[in-house]
């Protein structure tokens, strides 16, 4: 996909994740990632978008990227609407993942928070 990334520390990071900067005409610039890593049953709600939002302004961001490996609640969706705020959920994140031939199968299993 063409950017740079750079991963925060586990702590202290202010609930950003990755920084992923992009030089291509158009589509380039700075992208702020967070990623939630919870079990099918725990949601993302609007909260943890309103964050990311302010983060996003403040920092000067083009947008925000929240991927989890559950879903958003219907008010985090209705947040996110009409701002730079992009959503991937977990069904969309297997299928991206599926779907690139850049990532790597590997079968795993682990324990969700």
């Amino acid at each position: 996909m063409g950017y740079q990334t750079e991963l925060t520390k586990y702590t202290g990071d202010g609930g950003i994740d990755i920084f992923a900067r992009s030089s291509q005409p158009i589509v380039g610039g700075k992208i702020i990632v967070q990623c939630k890593r919870y079990a099918p049953q725990v949601t993302v709600g609007e909260p943890v978008l309103r964050d990311l939002y302010g983060l996003v302004i403040s920092s000067g961001a083009n947008k925000g990227l929240v991927v989890t490996t559950s879903s958003f609640t219907p008010a985090a969706v209705q947040f996110a609407l009409g701002k730079p705020l992009e959503l991937i959920d977990g069904d969309l994140l297997t299928s991206l993942m599926r779907d690139d031939p850049s990532v790597q199968k590997i079968t795993t299993s682990f324990e969700l928070d």
